[in-house]
């Protein structure tokens, strides 16, 4: 995947998560290229509230190596911050790829601070978003290969 970005930034990997990336810098005809060389599962994931704190939702979809959605998932979650709602995507969404015997799988999220914090293993501040992130933490090692990829806000939709 390296040659197809030119401005693809390499990480070191952290143990626990092997051949891992947390940031990718995409033009929108380099976004095209990237997702059709992608040959395996991918989850895509976001939460959002209206209002910070207000009302939440998250949800994401799994998709199949040719496009093909295999799982969506979506629900409320009442009045919260805009966090939260995006780690519990993450967190509902790699369940689902257990469930689904997916084990292998790339991970795609606009929440630079949550791909950021998987990768570098560190939690933040606020108490309610590193309980998840230690859940998600706790159910990476049942994936054979699993990867994680920033996309910037403006070009996820």
């Amino acid at each position: 995947m390296k040659g197809l970005f030119s401005n693809h930034k390499d990480r070191s990997p952290t143990p626990a998560i092997a051949n891992s990336n947390w940031e990718i810098r995409l033009g929108e005809q380099e976004f095209i290229k990237w997702r059709s060389a992608l040959n395996e599962h991918c989850l895509f994931f976001d939460g959002a509230s209206k209002g910070n704190p207000g009302i939440a939702g998250g949800g994401g979809v799994l998709l199949g190596p040719e496009d093909s959605t295999v799982i969506r998932f979506a629900w409320g979650l009442g009045r919260e911050t805009n966090k939260r709602p995006e780690a519990l995507a993450l967190w509902q969404g790699l369940n689902q790829a257990i469930k689904g015997n997916f084990l292998s799988i790339s991970v795609f999220g606009d929440s630079r601070l949550i791909i950021q914090a998987l990768n570098t293993h560190k939690n933040p501040a606020k108490l309610q978003l590193s309980t998840i992130l230690r859940k998600i933490r706790l159910i990476l090692p049942k994936f054979l290969k699993i990867s994680f990829f920033h996309i910037p806000r403006k070009l996820n939709s």
